[in-house]
């Protein structure tokens, strides 16, 4: 957590990009979860297999969402 603030203020683009990541990795296990849930195995592999790329994807999409609207 330090790390990260001192990131933030050396390279913030960097550190953005980790923060995005790691929420990224947070949502895609919550997703896992709720597919597991509701008996969608297939799904839940699926998601299990996601690339670098899509769990960055999540993370900024979250990121850019006004707070009103997060859940």
């Amino acid at each position: 957590e330090a790390i990260l603030r001192i990131l933030e203020k050396v390279w913030p683009s960097k550190a953005t990009m980790i923060k995005a990541y790691e929420e990224g990795l947070r949502l895609l296990a919550k997703k896992i979860q709720l597919a597991l849930a509701i008996g969608a195995v297939q799904v839940a592999e699926a998601l299990r297999r996601a690339t670098h790329g899509i769990v960055l994807a999540l993370g900024y999409s979250y990121q850019n969402t006004p707070l009103f609207y997060r859940g």
